[in-house]
């Protein structure tokens, strides 16, 4: 009898403490212990502000919109894109301009709808041209390349008769030319959409503590931007523990990479003029932050600017330096002691903008689209 006292006690004492961490977390936020903190992925995923999709590996989620007090305000349509309502059947009268592109479409580093560049085109037409009903939809996503913006223009765009197609994209297909293994059709890049499994057991505070901090499941899943990459955080690990060069450095078959984005431009612009609509492409404002590690990044992307301007003038579409004019207001900026145009990121190749370099990026849409006669 003497022995089972002391095990009775500590078998009660053990259940007591762990009815407790069940009990607690339920009823109280517990620093470290919120479902944001337990299951990171699961939470991103609930809130995220893209969804699975068919054909796209994932889309914006339609009707999204991000949390009251949120540092940068962002909300869909029905449709998914950002910013307001769709008028469809498109008016009578109405000029239509559709941009297509990634983040930097979308508006990653502004803090509004309002502030994105797509939203200052629009913003600056209108008041250029106040007697025309000008519309400008906001078609990006963040991480989307060519080969995305295809699906997404032939599945989505098309039908919203657009005018004017204006095309936003470098950095993205820059990667995809630099990663593993390049293919033609880009499944070397872009994977499906991963369901994750779940367990029974994440009805447990208990199994969700020991999952999340005595385990390392979240680093081998890696974090929702990489979501959709075929191996991301495999070739990661790799590259940290020194076997392989870093991700977006390998040099593989870099020139079909290239090929791909020119076939790629060329297939947008076709589709655009066989609905019927004029095309633009601009070329990706970018901040180089050069090292000599990293030069392939560097060198990539201003190889496929020149294949920009190659496909404008070979189509005939009308070619909007705006990398040239983001860097010489970039340079005036930097001169005079006033903030960047670009949010502060240890990429090598930034071209995320803050809300001041959309504003840039959309007077230099908007004067050229004038000039040319819009």
């Amino acid at each position: 009898m003497s022995r089972r006292k002391p095990l009775t006690a500590a078998a009660l004492s053990l259940s007591t403490c762990l009815l407790a961490l069940e009990l607690a977390p339920r009823a109280l936020e517990l620093p470290g212990l919120t479902m944001r903190d337990l299951d990171p992925i699961g939470h991103e995923l609930s809130k995220a502000n893209i969804e699975p999709h068919p054909y796209l590996a994932y889309a914006n989620r339609p009707h999204y919109k991000s949390r009251e007090g949120a540092k940068r305000q962002v909300s869909h349509n029905a449709l998914g894109f950002r910013g307001p309502e769709i008028r469809q059947p498109k008016p009578e009268g109405t000029f239509r301009i559709v941009c297509l592109g990634g983040s930097s479409t979308y508006g990653h580093g502004p803090s509004s709808d309002q502030t994105t560049w797509p939203a200052r085109l629009q913003t600056r037409l209108r008041a250029s041209r106040p007697g025309r009903d000008i519309e400008v939809i906001n078609a990006g996503c963040r991480g989307y390349s060519t080969f995305e913006s295809l699906g997404n223009y032939t599945f989505r765009v098309s039908d919203l008769d657009p005018d004017l197609v204006v095309i936003y994209h470098t950095v993205n297909d820059m990667r995809c030319a630099l990663y593993l293994g390049v293919q033609r059709d880009n499944t070397h890049w872009r994977s499906v959409w991963r369901d994750l499994p779940r367990s029974p057991l994440e009805a447990s505070y208990t199994y969700l503590i020991w999952r999340r901090y005595l385990t390392d499941h979240f680093e081998r899943i890696g974090d929702i931007g990489n979501f959709v990459i075929v191996d991301f955080q495999e070739n990661l690990a790799a590259s940290s523990e020194g076997e392989r060069p870093p991700a977006y450095q390998i040099k593989g078959d870099t020139e079909l990479g290239y090929r791909n984005f020119h076939r790629n431009l060329q297939a947008l612009n076709a589709l655009a003029k066989s609905d019927g609509a004029r095309i633009a492409f601009g070329t990706q404002a970018v901040l180089k932050q050069r090292t000599a590690s990293e030069e392939d990044q560097v060198l990539a992307f201003e190889q496929m600017t020149a294949i920009v301007r190659k496909v404008a003038a070979d189509s005939g579409g009308l070619l909007v330096d705006v990398q040239a004019g983001v860097a010489a207001e970039q340079s005036r900026r930097q001169a005079d002691g006033e903030p960047s145009l670009f949010i502060k990121s240890p990429d090598v190749v930034e071209v995320h903008l803050t809300d001041d370099g959309a504003d840039v990026v959309a007077r230099l849409f908007a004067d050229a689209l004038l000039t040319a006669g819009l």
